[in-house]
């Protein structure tokens, strides 16, 4: 699978890591109207959620909190479904979801949604450091879309970054469907990345489910070393609120060996003085 030009993901990271666990519906109990829901006021009442985890210190409870919120609260099949064209980003293309068989729609369905949950729920971490502000919904076609805009709270001089978020109109509770973010869909980046693999001499689907996995095998490893990192983090603290701890003396430095006399240079000026002294007497006995 071909790679996507790293500067999109590093531009829709930054403005994702504060919606995608956010835009979640709202937890409403028996007595509430679901009428008034809309789909800004659940992401909302969502970040007051996400929020809330975030004050724990990170661990695999806590990201296993985060990825549950993504889980209850993103339509991934939706995702999924217009990830492989259904419907189709553009005029003409293939709509790759119809050609799937139902055990393949089965296997790669949950697989997407693992790489997605897995890579939000890292990049989440930071969505504590953001504020939001958020548009009242509009409509477009059969999508309902809320534009979102993320200002660092303790950098007022960085531009706030704006982006898209799409849930389906008018049918509470709202979940996330897709984003925008300066014209590039998430949807149509992953389509093209999957149209390429499943329509190039030697891969096709085979090769798009073991690059997944491979995805997730490496989000794996990228957990393990933050939790490593974390767990030498607290010992650090430990160790510091204890006191410190007994080290072996350092060695001293070594003394810089004395260069002594410098004989080479004398000789060879004696030396030139000597010749220039016999030239000079040999020349005034001539004279005479």
């Amino acid at each position: 699978m071909p790679a996507v030009d790293p500067g999109y993901y590093r531009g829709l990271r930054t403005c994702t890591l504060c919606a995608l666990g956010l835009l979640a519906p709202r937890l409403a109990s028996a007595t509430d109207d679901a009428s008034s829901d809309s789909p800004e006021t659940a992401v909302r009442a969502a970040y007051a959620e996400l929020s809330a985890l975030l004050w724990a210190p990170r661990s695999k409870d806590r990201d296993d909190e985060v990825g549950k919120l993504l889980t209850r609260n993103i339509d991934f099949e939706e995702m999924t479904r217009r990830a492989f064209g259904e419907p189709c980003p553009h005029s003409g293309c293939t709509d790759h979801w119809a050609e799937l068989t139902a055990a393949q729609r089965a296997e790669v369905e949950p697989l997407f949604a693992d790489v997605l949950t897995q890579q939000w729920t890292r990049e989440l971490a930071k969505a504590s450091e953001y504020e939001l502000d958020l548009e009242p919904a509009v409509t477009h076609g059969r999508d309902a879309r809320v534009r979102v805009i993320t200002r660092p709270k303790n950098d007022s001089s960085k531009t706030p970054l704006v982006f898209d978020t799409f849930f389906f109109a008018n049918r509470p509770p709202y979940r996330l469907v897709d984003i925008d973010k300066e014209g590039s869909r998430l949807s149509r980046t992953y389509y093209k990345q999957f149209d390429r693999t499943l329509t190039s001499p030697g891969e096709g689907y085979p090769s798009l489910v073991s690059r997944l996995r491979k995805k997730l095998e490496r989000g794996a490893n990228a957990r393990e070393a933050d939790a490593d990192a974390n767990a030498d983090a607290a010992t650090a603290t430990e160790t510091d609120a204890a006191g410190p701890m007994d080290k072996p003396p350092l060695e001293a430095a070594p003394k810089p060996q004395s260069a002594g006399f410098p004989w080479l240079p004398v000789t060879l000026v004696g030396a030139a003085t000597l010749a220039l002294g016999v030239f000079l007497g040999r020349r005034s006995r001539t004279s005479k």
